[in-house]
């Protein structure tokens, strides 16, 4: 409802995350794949019934 508007923009564009880590190279790489492995689990949908973070954060507004 808001696309094209004017600061609305950025919902035309591409999914984007930036991930940062400042360490050792080899100790940076290997976080760095692990938070993007995080992030792409955060971003496949789930079937139905099977959200579990969704499940939590409903518990949490029904208290």
């Amino acid at each position: 409802q808001n696309r094209g508007k004017p600061n609305w923009e950025h919902l035309n564009e591409d999914l984007h995350v930036l991930i940062q880590c400042e360490d050792y190279e080899n100790c940076a790489l290997v976080k760095l794949e692990q938070a993007k492995d995080e992030i792409n689990k955060l971003l496949k949908p789930t079937a139905e019934g099977e959200d579990y973070l969704k499940k939590k954060q409903l518990t949490e507004l029904a208290i």
